[in-house]
């Protein structure tokens, strides 16, 4: 449960007191007795608070960094949004309309308005609930921000915005849901919030499967982070483009790539077809999710091992961002003695398994399907027609100059 922060506290846990105190924490402790040492350097209560935001810096720390938001609350750290998503969300923004007022009316914690901000963009942040709201200050103020931050309600919120960012919560007793009219707001107030200004952009679940006449008629994105998806993004007004959906891969440092077109379709190869593959493609996520794996392939000369399977099989290597190639060294079918049998001819021992249509866990099968050599491999699992079968895999060699942005296919 957590216990709201009283004025005084906020003050002090903001403040240089409570850095001084982390700083000197020994390292290689464990956490009591980081919190016997933070007591003696401070109140209890400021203590417990020091201890639990050390804890949540550390867990945070390979997702959002140290720096970014360096005052950080119980739940709301996990839900941030990646650091490299909003970057490139306020890069676009500010291109679009550089000198115009931004509301970020559900803030959480400020992740999105800490980018708005290092955008160059004016800002107004708000959350309903007045310490995280207080949080997402601190957060701003330590990046030198002097856009005011609000506690109120999103659909209440009396803000003037040129453009407004609404990022609806979708847990619903903890729990992440996929219903709309659980939301809060909900995607009917959101879209009605969305329309009273002249730019807008609505932050969606990356799985959920948004109205058929939104496809045609807004700029959807559906955006993976590294190859994990993170969000389905609607943009409205002077911050939309082209009406469509796209998908986008965004890298970790930052880089980003796009591919967009119409939903198509391309017949699956048959067994043998798919057995004769001298390479795989594994995709990544935001195509099949955004409708354009077909799309994708046809593009580029590939096409599905099998029906409602993720991977695509082709004749020459295919570079792309979007997924990674590999060179089809064998295949056997999916019984230990024949996958071992497989391995062994390449001497392979330890291996990596990626899995598209079985449900046992790759650790699981890696432990089963152990070759008897002393080489680390690289298998794929895939039903296909004829039944469940193992590919032996070789990565293609690939690099930046390679792996080229893909060009968008005709519309």
């Amino acid at each position: 449960m957590r216990i709201p922060l009283d004025r005084a506290m906020h003050k002090d846990l903001f403040g240089p007191k409570i850095e001084a105190a982390l700083a000197a924490l020994p390292t290689g402790v464990g956490p009591l007795q980081r919190l016997d040492h933070l007591r003696r350097l401070l109140p209890a209560d400021l203590a417990r608070e020091a201890a639990a935001l050390h804890d949540l810096r550390q867990r945070c720390k390979p997702r959002i960094g140290l720096d970014l938001l360096p005052f950080l609350r119980a739940p709301n750290a996990s839900q941030v949004t990646p650091p490299a998503v909003a970057a490139r969300r306020a890069q676009r923004i500010a291109h679009s309309t550089p000198d115009s007022h931004i509301w970020d009316c559900t803030a959480g914690l400020g992740m999105e308005a800490v980018h708005l901000h290092r955008a160059g963009l004016a800002l107004t942040a708000s959350d309903r609930e007045l310490e995280i709201a207080t949080f997402a200050a601190a957060n701003l103020a330590h990046h030198g921000s002097r856009g005011r931050v609000l506690c109120t309600d999103a659909l209440h919120g009396a803000v003037r915005a040129d453009g407004i960012l609404i990022d609806p919560d979708r847990r619903v007793q903890g729990k992440r849901s996929l219903d709309p009219s659980a939301w809060s707001p909900t995607l009917d107030a959101s879209w009605n919030l969305a329309r009273k200004h002249t730019a807008a952009v609505l932050k969606l679940p990356p799985v959920w499967e948004p109205p058929a006449d939104w496809r045609s008629l807004h700029d959807l994105e559906v955006v993976s982070l590294a190859g994990h998806l993170v969000e389905t993004t609607l943009w409205l007004g002077r911050w939309a483009g082209e009406p469509g959906l796209q998908a986008v891969r965004i890298e970790s440092d930052g880089s980003v790539h796009t591919f967009a077109g119409r939903p198509g379709t391309v017949a699956p190869l048959d067994h043998a077809e798919a057995l004769a593959s001298a390479y795989l493609f594994d995709p990544d996520p935001s195509l099949a999710a955004a409708g354009l794996l077909e799309s994708f392939a046809s593009h580029h000369g590939f096409a599905p091992l099998a029906e409602q399977l993720g991977y695509l099989g082709g004749p020459e290597p295919l570079h792309s961002p979007f997924g990674q190639c590999f060179r089809i060294l064998g295949h056997a079918p999916l019984r230990p003695k024949a996958v071992q049998t497989l391995l062994g001819e390449h001497e392979i021992g330890p291996i990596e398994v990626r899995v598209r249509g079985h449900q046992e866990r790759p650790e699981q099968l890696a432990r089963r399907l152990r070759g008897p050599g002393q080489r680390r491999g690289q298998v794929a699992v895939a039903r296909l027609d004829g039944g469940r079968r193992v590919f032996l895999l070789e990565p293609c060699a690939s690099s930046a100059a390679q792996a080229t942005p893909d060009a968008h296919p005709p519309s």
